[in-house]
């Protein structure tokens, strides 16, 4: 099963994208609250096939997690 990373400040937002993503069963979810959790959880999960962003957060803002 494929993964998707979502990294997004707004827990609202990421459980929305969960819920819509994970429905179909085509994907398991990983989620992380900013950058720096971003980072962690690519590293911990090294198959992952997609990453969704969000370009200002705390800590550690989405273009520079890509870039690490």
């Amino acid at each position: 099963m494929k993964k998707i990373l979502i990294v997004d400040d707004s827990e609202v937002l990421r459980v929305n994208l969960k819920e819509a993503l994970g429905a179909t069963g085509a994907w398991t979810i990983v989620e992380a609250e900013n950058g720096t959790d971003g980072c962690a959880k690519a590293q911990d999960n090294k198959d992952i096939s997609l990453i969704i962003t969000d370009l200002n957060m705390p800590e550690m803002d989405g273009i520079t997690m890509m870039k690490k």
